[in-house]
């Protein structure tokens, strides 16, 4: 037989695009795990800030201090 069938040219076809989709796939799962690690570290930071904020509030704080930690969220 003939290396040339032409379902030989659809098989190599279709083998190109599923490794041009799972290169695709492989990207965005990366970058969605770069974007989940960015929001895990902002969700700490707000958590920290107003953990901070709290217990500075607790021993007094300035009106200063309040108008920036309500700008804040």
């Amino acid at each position: 037989m003939s290396k040339n069938l032409p379902i030989n040219t659809l098989i190599e076809l279709a083998q190109e695009e599923l490794d041009a989709a799972t290169k695709k796939l492989g990207k965005l799962q990366q970058e969605r795990n770069d974007v989940e690690v960015q929001l895990n570290s902002l969700v700490t930071y707000r958590d920290e800030y107003h953990a901070r904020f709290t217990a500075s509030a607790q021993q007094g704080t300035t009106a200063q201090t309040l108008r920036n930690f309500q700008a804040a969220r």
